[in-house]
Parts: structure tokens; C-alpha cells; sequence
């Protein structure tokens, strides 16, 4: 370490901010490009993920339409409500 050593302190002080700026700028830009992979992941999962989602209601609506249509038929005592909730079924 004889080159440092042999250094004013007022360049001794440049060298050592440069140092701190340009490792501060390299986490920055690597910062960044992290933060881009992030959001286009983001992207991709909300765009893919949410169509199983609104499929999973829709099931869950028709499968209580068909709860309650059969629960309907088998409570029903009258010839044309059972007909009409079998056909329903």
C-alpha cells in the first residue's frame, strides 16, 4: 500500500468518495434492474394468475344453483314443481 500511503488527504478523500459513489451507483443500476424483473413477474403471475380465479366463481355459483335446484325438487310435494325443478336440474 505504498502508492496510498504516499497520498495527499484531499486525494486521498476524492479516491475514497468515487469509491463510495460508484459502489453506491452499481447497487443502484443492479437495484433497477432487479426491481424491472420484479414488476414483469408481477405482471405475468396477476395477467395468468387471475383467470383460474373468476373460473373457480363461476363454479362455485353454479354448483350452489344446483344445491339449491335439488334441494328444491326433493322438498317439492306438487307434481308440476317437481317437474318443473327437474328440469331445472
Amino acid at each position: 500500500m505504498g502508492i496510498y500511503a504516499n497520498l495527499k488527504i484531499r486525494t486521498k478523500l476524492i479516491i475514497g468518495f468515487a469509491t463510495v459513489v460508484s459502489m453506491a451507483l452499481v447497487i443502484g443500476v443492479v437495484g433497477y434492474f432487479q426491481i424491472q424483473n420484479l414488476n414483469r413477474a408481477a405482471n405475468h403471475l396477476f395477467k395468468m394468475g387471475v383467470k383460474p380465479t373468476e373460473y373457480i366463481g363461476e363454479i362455485a355459483v353454479n354448483f350452489e344453483r344446483m344445491r339449491i335446484n335439488l334441494r328444491d325438487y326433493i322438498q317439492a310435494n306438487d307434481p308440476i314443481q317437481k317437474s318443473y325443478y327437474e328440469d331445472k336440474v
